[in-house]
């Protein structure tokens, strides 16, 4: 992976969560973007092919929630060696199948996001991937 492009996506409906994601995230080297919705997020894949170190997706969003939008990145082969978290307000049932059909899920978290958690979850992940 080229480290000189650093970027965090935040594909999330709710403009205030963004805005917190970023400011715990703001003594990275990372530089962000963001979307509104799956829809969004897909695109914002498909134009940082490469670029992108770490997704952080909400579960809850219109047009495209959270794993449909997974599972059509994995479909298209778009975003497969990137890690990804699920950000959502209930624990999915379902997470241990996600992990096995989302290529590079490595964790979900709860909301309300408890911020020191959430910077060790994205410290150690962003590691392992250099």
């Amino acid at each position: 992976m080229d480290i000189s492009k650093k970027f965090i996506a935040i594909i999330d409906d709710s403009k205030p969560m963004r805005e917190a994601i970023i400011n715990y995230l703001t003594k990275t080297d990372f530089q962000f973007i963001e979307a509104v919705d799956g829809e969004d997020g897909i695109e914002v894949v498909k134009k940082n092919d490469g670029k992108i170190s770490l997704l952080i997706i909400d579960l809850n969003m219109p047009k495209l929630n959270g794993i449909e939008m997974m599972e059509k990145l994995a479909v298209n082969s778009l975003g497969n060696d990137i890690p990804k978290i699920l950000l959502t307000s209930e624990p999915p049932q379902e997470f241990l199948s996600l992990r096995s059909r989302i290529p590079n899920l490595r964790g979900w978290m709860v909301k309300p996001i408890m911020e020191q958690k959430f910077i060790a979850i994205v410290n150690k992940i962003l590691e392992e991937q250099k």
